[in-house]
């Protein structure tokens, strides 16, 4: 009974419509057929013979099994194996049609639970293609590493439909994918329990390591047996990059208590400085507006004025006289004018200034402090009782902190 299933699960490859198969992988296509440039390729590949839902007779085990129940062993079997094979047909189905609308996570989803009911490595193929089209470069790679540790087709007794036989096609995907991600190694000094180890935010066991990350800021939040034995760092990872997370012992200090690490905070005055600044900015800015159109208004009607006094002086003696407030002479249009725009001239100083200080204040207000244990090459996760020393040296690109 056992032999016959194991022949029905080695043919679950499924040729369906629109997908072509290869035996042991099948890598979706657009609808045109042909691959986008950079991801998995695709092949024509050998249809699987149609999956079949009978159950498979049960041997002949003698007199006295006529009446056994339907809920027999193998009949349970039977049962089971349907199940998997619809559930492997439905969501391998979904996962196409996810792929053809464009929704690749989704369709990775799809293809995940496919492969979680009949481990094929048709579902696993496409489910690493998936994620590198939904831009989960750290999923696909995964995906891909979880294909090349499927048994070689060259193993005696494997089906071709479990077995990858497809992986120079995949190393090649691995490899540029590995490209685009960064790598953590883990080192822990002899001697030294972790209780809990945290990277981003998500629980991480020590045999995860080698760990993939997407490039950027990693959080490091290491817990010891002891209450107070707590770390936290930051570390940049770049694309392709490998960064090893070096674990040494908890330093106690006097009474029994490790110090813990204190985070500098920003923000408290820094961020109500910039508003404050920001305001401040953009009234100078409006009476600048306003004192510089001023200027511009008594500069012209000066140039008005004189105009017309040099074309007929006899004018003169009606553009206005000190007994006349409202009509002043020409003359005062000029002084107005060169009042106006040296207060406008000051103006534009300061609201130079006030600009650029607030600028600095803005980006220092809403950016977050590097933790001080943040090394290129490696991350020592460590904390002592000591003075802190500080030192910098550029490297190349970049600048590489030691404390």
């Amino acid at each position: 009974m056992m032999a016959m299933l194991l022949r029905l699960l080695c043919a679950l490859a499924i040729a369906l419509p629109g997908t072509r198969v290869r035996a042991g992988v099948a890598a979706i296509e657009p609808e045109s057929g042909a691959p986008e440039s950079g991801e998995l390729e695709s092949g024509e590949l050998d249809a699987a013979p149609p999956v079949t839902t009978e159950p498979a007779p049960a041997p002949d085990e003698g007199p006295g099994t006529a009446d056994a129940p339907s809920t027999a062993p193998g009949n349970t079997g039977d049962k089971i194996y349907e199940q998997l094979v619809k559930e492997f047909r439905t969501r391998f189905q979904a996962g196409r049609l996810a792929f053809n609308r464009g929704s690749y996570t989704q369709a990775a989803l799809e293809f995940e639970a496919a492969f979680a009911a009949i481990p094929a490595a048709a579902a696993l193929s496409n489910l690493a293609l998936a994620y590198e089209r939904a831009g989960d470069h750290v999923a696909a790679a995964q995906a891909a590493k979880r294909y090349l540790a499927l048994p070689a087709c060259d193993t005696p007794d494997v089906d071709p439909d479990f077995c990858g036989s497809q992986r120079e096609e995949l190393q090649r995907a691995l490899d540029r994918l590995m490209r685009q991600v960064g790598r953590l190694t883990l080192s822990v000094a002899a001697g030294v329990r972790l209780r809990q180890l945290r990277i981003n935010g998500r629980l991480t066991s020590q045999q995860d390591f080698p760990l993939l990350v997407e490039p950027g800021r990693i959080d490091v939040d290491m817990l010891g047996p002891r209450p107070d034995d707590r770390r936290h760092r930051v570390i940049e990872v770049r694309a392709g990059e490998e960064q090893q997370v070096l674990v040494e012992a908890f330093d106690v200090g006097r009474g029994g208590r490790d110090p813990l690490p204190t985070t500098r905070k920003r923000g408290r005055w820094l961020r109500p400085t910039f508003w404050t600044g920001l305001g401040l900015t953009a009234a100078s800015a409006s009476a600048l507006v306003v004192t510089g159109s001023l200027a511009v208004i008594e500069k012209r009607t000066f140039e008005r004025e004189q105009e017309l006094w040099n074309r007929e002086k006899a004018a003169l003696l009606e553009m206005g006289s000190q007994e006349n407030p409202k009509r002043p002479y020409p003359i005062e249009h000029d002084r107005r004018f060169h009042r106006y725009r040296d207060v406008s001239n000051a103006l534009t100083g300061v609201t130079a200034g006030l600009a650029m200080i607030t600028a600095v204040i803005g980006l220092f207000a809403f950016t977050q402090p590097r933790n001080r244990g943040t090394v290129r090459a490696s991350t020592l996760l460590r904390a002592q009782r000591v003075v802190v020393r500080h030192e910098l040296r550029w490297l190349g690109a970049g600048v590489a902190g030691r404390f």
